[in-house]
Parts: C-alpha cells; sequence; structure tokens
C-alpha cells in the first residue's frame, strides 16, 4: 500500500509539472506581442516605432540597457541573445565570425549597432515583442526577438480582399495561413521559409494588382 502511495505521489508530482510547464509556456506566449517596424529607429534613438498585430495605430516603446535582443544566426540557424549594447559583439555561436546584428540583418552593416540591425530589415519583418507589463508598450521593451517566419504588413485597400486571396500571392513565397486583422487594415502572413527583401517586393507587386498597397514606405527599412 506505501508502494502504491508512493508511486501515485510521483504521477502526481510529473502531471503537476507538465501541466505547469504548459501553463508557463502559454503565459509567455500570451505575454508577447507580434509587432513590426513601423518607421526605422534612427541612429542613437532608444525608441522604437512599432505596429502591433491587431493595433489600430503604430505605439513608441523604449530599449533600455537591461532588454534581451535577438534572432536566428544566419549561417547556423541557431538562436542569438544579447544586451542591446552587446549587439555588435562577434556571433559566438558559430565560425562565421561576423558581428551579431549581421547575422541577424543579413547585410554588412556601418556601425552594428541594434538600432541599424533593425533598420536594416525587410519591410514587415516579423518582431517578437514583450512589454515590462503585458500589453502596455509604455513600460518598455523586455525582449524582441526578430523573427522571420512571420511577417506583419499594413495596408489599404480599395476593395475587401479575402485571406484566401492574400495566400493565394503569399503561397509561392512560403506564406503557410494569413490573417486579416483590424478590420482588414493589417495581413499577418506565417511562413515557413524566411522573409526577405525580395520576397516582401514581389508580394507589394502581386498585391497592388488586387488594388492592395503596403501602408507604410517599403524604404523606411533596407531590403535584405
Amino acid at each position: 500500500m506505501r508502494k502504491f502511495s508512493f508511486i501515485a505521489a510521483i504521477c502526481f508530482m510529473g502531471s503537476v509539472g507538465l501541466i505547469s510547464n504548459a501553463a508557463a509556456k502559454q503565459t509567455a506566449k500570451s505575454s508577447t506581442a507580434v509587432s513590426t517596424i513601423f518607421t526605422a529607429p534612427k541612429e542613437g534613438s532608444t525608441t522604437v516605432s512599432l505596429l502591433i498585430a491587431g493595433g489600430s495605430k503604430a505605439v513608441d516603446a523604449t530599449v533600455n540597457d537591461n532588454a534581451t535582443m535577438g534572432g536566428i544566426c544566419r549561417h547556423c540557424g541557431m538562436p542569438l541573445r544579447f544586451k542591446p549594447a552587446n549587439a555588435g559583439k562577434v556571433c559566438d555561436m558559430c565560425p562565421c565570425g561576423d558581428p551579431m546584428t549581421e547575422c541577424i540583418a543579413w547585410i554588412k552593416l556601418k556601425h552594428n549597432d541594434w538600432q541599424e540591425m533593425l533598420r536594416a530589415l525587410p519591410a514587415g519583418t516579423g518582431l517578437q515583442v514583450a512589454f515590462k507589463t503585458a500589453g502596455n508598450p509604455a513600460s518598455g521593451i523586455s525582449r524582441l526577438i526578430v523573427d522571420r517566419r512571420v511577417v506583419l504588413l499594413p495596408i489599404e485597400s480599395k476593395t475587401d480582399p479575402s485571406d484566401s486571396q492574400i495566400l493565394k500571392w503569399a503561397k509561392p513565397l512560403g506564406g503557410t495561413k494569413v490573417n486579416l486583422l483590424n478590420g482588414g487594415k493589417q495581413v499577418e502572413i506565417t511562413l515557413k521559409s524566411d522573409w526577405t527583401g525580395q520576397k516582401e517586393a514581389k508580394l507589394a507587386k502581386d498585391l497592388n494588382s488586387l488594388g492592395i498597397q503596403i501602408a507604410f514606405k517599403s524604404d523606411e527599412v533596407a531590403s535584405q
């Protein structure tokens, strides 16, 4: 009987652990907002203008020295994480020898700071952003991770496009899922391959044929 009780207790503790881990993962997921750069940060600025999925307008948020930034290394596919002040340090995940900013931006940079890295991203590149207070950009950014497998674009259209219409053009670019948000004023695209400037230019051209225009200037960020 004691042996059975001990085994039951172990099983119960394991179940609690699994539930706790699942809850923690769900909490972390819910506290992260899919966003994109709306206006590229200026050199030396600590303020980022973000368009948040489902939001009606761009919001400003501050990046301080304690924030965590990162993305995926282009060369080895490993996740990079760093503090803003260390953004220009050499990647320590593989022998590529490039600054982490360039590993994420996919382009040679002059200053190799995080602001230049964000300016170099293709228009609409997804950012997984967490704020110090969940849902409150004014509290500042605690985590900002570049995610080239998600795209968020503000759009303007004279018609009423559907998810399936946009997915038709997104599929050849690696798109697997499309969600129209904010009353059709935003489109969020999930990708199975990385988002690039060439894909952004192709999608912009194809959407234009449907009477849909991307509602921020693509030259606000580079096309790499």
